[in-house]
């Protein structure tokens, strides 16, 4: 999901979805965009979106009519995209697959020029050194990506020589990392694991990051049901929890959230 102006835009299983917010009580459906393979996730930077389709890659959309979204461009991955972030007129994507036949699946980090929404292209990117299909959430904050990497922690890359992203950071958790958000020198996570007698748990992990390269915790929080998608706004971090709705931690002293 993504919120720009009075308009709600979802990645949906049958492809893009943009609601009209005007009267919040009663979302209408202003535009859809049907796509071969579903959508997984949509961010909006100004009057472009960016939709994760599926396992074929990147669709750009010109937005600057929401009643009827205009598919300007694309980039195809050569594994299955996981998440996409932009952040100063770049695209930072994850994959996962095997690039070699019957290889070792592994998590990759492609970073895109999208200047030329019309026309993305790839500036460079590494592996990641995660193994399976982790690594599908990644947030970018001051020229480092960090990348959800489940019970492999988070991944950090320094990407400000974009043509060369160099893995310059690990944090490991005893909980499975299942998404992440960034703001200022802070990382929020959100933690995962199954606990014996009381079953599955959650919690909010957060990082101080003021050195990307020795990220470390300085705060928890436990959270209800199954919180999964997390977003941060100032001093709030808003998470979704299944059936148990959504919570708004206060971060504003982030080692007591």
């Amino acid at each position: 999901l993504a919120v720009a102006e009075d308009r709600l835009h979802v990645a949906a299983y049958s492809g893009y979805w943009i609601f009209d917010l005007a009267n919040p009580a009663q979302p209408q459906l202003a535009a859809e965009y049907d796509t071969a393979g579903g959508g997984k996730e949509v961010i909006v930077s100004g009057d472009i979106a960016f939709l994760i389709e599926g396992r074929v890659g990147l669709h750009t959309f010109d937005i600057s009519n929401p009643s009827q979204p205009v598919r300007v461009g694309g980039f195809r991955t050569t594994g299955s995209p996981g998440a996409v972030a932009v952040h100063q007129g770049r695209a930072f994507l994850t994959e996962y697959g095997s690039v070699v036949k019957n290889a070792e699946s592994r998590v990759r980090l492609q970073v895109l020029d999208v200047a030329n929404p019309a026309q993305p292209s790839r500036l460079g990117g590494c592996d990641l050194g995660i193994d399976g299909g982790w690594g599908a959430r990644l947030a970018v904050l001051g020229g480092y990506a960090y990348v959800a990497s489940g019970a492999q922690g988070l991944h950090v890359t320094d990407v400000n020589d974009p043509a060369n992203p160099v893995l310059v950071g690990q944090y490991s958790s005893d909980w499975s990392v299942l998404n992440v958000a960034a703001s200022q020198t802070h990382v929020y996570l959100i933690g995962h694991r199954e606990d014996p007698s009381t079953g599955q748990q959650r919690r909010l992990e957060v990082l101080d990051v003021s050195v990307p390269t020795n990220p470390h915790r300085i705060g928890t929080y436990d959270l209800p049901g199954y919180a999964y998608h997390l977003s941060v706004l100032g001093q709030q971090v808003y998470s979704t929890s299944g059936p148990d709705g959504f919570q708004v931690i206060d971060v504003s002293d982030p080692t007591a959230p």
